[in-house]
């Protein structure tokens, strides 16, 4: 197992804070739209964790959920009987972010305790340990495999988006994309980008791996923190001013603008269809929003006090969220031919 490390480790137990946590304006949405099921309903609730739930993410094939927790755990959850698999511990803070390759062999973790690591998800080992020296808040696999980026930043420092090697976890770029904080990162599904979000606000795109700035430009109020792109290759994002916002890229053409979450969107997912955005909000709410109609398409509750995370299934079938309660709520949705409806 490769090991490497960056000295000067600060651990944080959460991101810092937006300076506004209400969106000044918005009405809070859990007024107007509380518990709009969709077609979406809760069919399991998986305990275990013992605080937070950091971090979700189905595996390619859709056979297994990996979760990640402030109790400085990872799991695995089987979705065929919803019962744990496997379950590895050793991390140093709270587990950030999770990304499965391409091929669903590896699973990369990003903690707050200074560390990505690179998991062989059959086997359950630990293939490298990368210690990082600052926080990471965030990572992702390229769309070919070759490639961890890992989001890190630290009090008064750079914010950085690292390029790895997978599974080998060297070192391949470092991208200066922020005099503070940088808080999410992800890959264009074709194109060779990757997606930049920072605290002063702005959004990047930059190429790889040579780690070339390509456009920029200021998106967000109160800083930016997440990105999510879409199988068509839609960005969206999240900020302090509590819109989620899908753009077209490279041009940052704005496409949509997703108001009245009541706090800033701390996490975003589309459905592989690309139809659908997902915002879990700092609230107990879920929101699932169309993003061709820009109407809201169903409101659920994610957590009982706040949901941080969600994913969607690789069919777009089953939705899981997790937060501060400790608990993973997964929700199915129901199809045409299980509503007696016919297929157009």
């Amino acid at each position: 197992m490769l090991v490497l490390a960056l000295a000067g480790c600060r651990p944080v137990s959460e991101e810092p804070a937006a300076e506004a946590k209400q969106p000044p304006g918005d009405k809070p949405a859990a007024e107007t739209d509380e518990s709009l099921s969709g077609g979406w309903s809760r069919t399991e609730l998986l305990q275990g964790h013992a605080n937070s739930v950091a971090s979700l993410a189905f595996s390619p094939d859709g056979s297994l959920l990996a979760s990640g927790s402030q109790d400085s755990t990872l799991r695995l959850w089987s979705t065929t009987d919803w019962t744990e698999v496997a379950r590895m511990e050793g991390f140093k803070g709270s587990i950030s972010s999770l990304a499965f390759s391409p091929d669903g062999r590896y699973l990369a973790t990003g903690s707050l305790g200074c560390t990505a690591q690179i998991w062989n998800v059959q086997s359950h080992e630990r293939v490298a340990l990368i210690e990082t020296g600052r926080a990471v808040y965030a990572v992702d696999y390229s769309p070919d495999g070759a490639y961890v980026a890992a989001v890190t930043s630290g009090p008064g420092e750079e914010g950085l988006v690292n390029l790895y090697s997978s599974p080998s976890g060297e070192l391949v770029r470092e991208i200066v994309a922020d005099l503070k904080y940088v808080f999410g990162a992800g890959f264009h599904p074709t194109e060779k980008l990757i997606a930049v979000a920072g605290y002063s606000g702005e959004l990047w795109l930059y190429d790889y791996p040579d780690g070339r700035l390509v456009s920029q430009t200021e998106g967000h109020e109160n800083g930016a923190y997440r990105v999510a792109f879409s199988a068509s290759g839609k960005l969206a994002t999240s900020g302090g001013d509590g819109e989620a916002v899908v753009w077209e890229v490279p041009g940052w053409g704005v496409e949509r603008v997703f108001k009245g979450h009541r706090y800033r969107p701390h996490a975003l997912a589309f459905t592989p269809d690309s139809a659908l955005l997902g915002v879990a909000s700092l609230e107990k709410w879920v929101r699932i929003w169309d993003v061709e109609t820009g109407e809201i398409s169903a409101v659920l509750e994610g957590d009982s006090a706040e949901a941080l995370y969600l994913a969607f299934s690789p069919d777009g079938l089953m939705l899981a969220t997790g937060g501060r309660d400790h608990a993973i709520r997964i929700f199915s949705r129901s199809t045409a031919e299980e509503n007696g409806a016919s297929s157009p």
